[in-house]
């Protein structure tokens, strides 16, 4: 629904449709042409939902993320539409941020640990629950494990570990997690290591 990119200097620029505030410029009006999102901020990595996105900022490695909140995956309290880039609650710094359907995960700076928020059906979150919550607020991933990579799709997460072996949780549906299983299932409390090789 949106296209974001990040200049040189660290300025974000988004357009298209923007009904749900995806373009992160105060407004809801459809956006042809890039438009660069409100803030003097500048960011190093930004990254896109289907309706929402989240940036990193250069100075502290803060999230900031605006758009489509049904879920909280945008970070702010469950509902309305995230207009402007909004930083992260918790205090939480990251150097790596993915924005899935309807939740969000990150890798902190200090630890390597993994966090997400947003809706937790299905395991997506990997905080031991597959009950369909909203969560505004970064919780834990259930591991000790330190990532150097994260990506969030549409009902699961998968991660890269610092030694190269590939983790992933929430719905193992027709193969997805890449465990060996095609069952639906919800996989929210331990997560599924992909083959013996390294990523």
């Amino acid at each position: 629904l949106h296209t974001c990119g990040l200049t040189v200097a660290g300025s974000v620029y988004c357009s298209g449709w923007n009904i749900v505030a995806s373009v992160g410029d105060g407004s809801t009006a459809p956006r042809l042409q890039l438009t660069r999102v409100s803030g003097t901020n500048k960011y190093f990595s930004v990254r896109l939902g289907e309706a929402h996105a989240c940036a990193l900022r250069t100075t502290d490695s803060t999230a900031f993320c605006w758009g489509w909140n049904p879920n909280g995956q945008s970070g702010a309290p469950v509902g309305p539409n995230v207009l402007t880039p909004t930083a992260l609650g918790g205090g939480l710094k990251f150097f790596a941020i993915s924005a899935g359907t309807i939740h969000t995960c990150g890798i902190t700076v200090t630890d390597s640990l993994a966090y997400c928020w947003g809706q937790q059906a299905n395991g997506r979150l990997g905080n031991k629950q597959t009950a369909g919550a909203n969560i505004a607020a970064p919780v834990a991933v259930n591991t000790a494990d330190k990532f150097s990579a994260i990506s969030a799709g549409f009902e699961h997460t998968c991660a890269i570990r610092k030694d190269g072996a590939a983790f992933c949780w929430g719905r193992q549906f027709n193969g997805r997690l890449g465990n060996g299983q095609v069952l639906d299932a919800n996989i929210g409390y331990t997560r599924q290591r992909i083959g013996a090789e390294g990523f």
